[in-house]
C-alpha cells in the first residue's frame, strides 16, 4: 500500500513537472507568436512605405531614381522581416512539438496515476473485507 502511494506521489510529481514544462513551452510559444505579430506589423508598415514610394514615382519623373532607391531599401526591410517571421514560425513549430511531447508524457503519467490509484483502491477494498 505504501509503495502504491509512493508510486502515486512520484507519478503526480512527474505530472507536475511535465505540466510545468508544458507551461514554459506555451509561454515560449506565446512569446514567439508575439515576435511573429511584431514582425508582420513591420512588414505591413514597410509595404505601406513601398506603396507611398511608388506613388511618388508615378507623380514625378524627377523623383523616380530616389523613390526607386527607397523601394529597394524598404524591400530589403520586408525581406529581413519575412525572414524573422520564418524563423519565428519555425520556433513556434518546434515549441508546439515540445508541447505535444510533454502532453503525451502527461497522458502517460496520468495513466500511471490512474492505475496506481486503482491498485490502492483494490488494496483498500481487500483490507476492509
Amino acid at each position: 500500500m505504501r509503495r502504491s502511494l509512493e508510486k502515486v506521489r512520484t507519478s503526480l510529481e512527474k505530472v507536475r513537472r511535465s505540466l510545468e514544462k508544458v507551461r514554459r513551452s506555451l509561454e515560449k510559444v506565446r512569446r514567439s507568436l508575439e515576435k511573429v505579430r511584431r514582425s508582420l506589423e513591420k512588414v505591413r508598415r514597410s509595404l505601406e512605405k513601398v506603396r507611398r514610394s511608388l506613388e511618388k514615382v508615378r507623380r514625378s519623373l524627377e523623383k523616380v531614381r530616389r523613390s526607386l532607391e527607397k523601394v529597394r531599401r524598404l524591400l530589403e526591410k520586408v525581406r529581413r522581416s519575412l525572414e524573422k517571421v520564418r524563423r519565428s514560425l519555425e520556433k513556434v513549430r518546434r515549441s508546439l512539438e515540445k508541447v505535444r511531447r510533454s502532453l503525451e508524457k502527461v497522458r502517460r503519467s496520468l495513466d500511471k496515476v490512474r492505475r496506481s490509484l486503482e491498485k490502492v483502491k483494490r488494496s483498500l477494498e481487500k483490507v476492509s473485507e
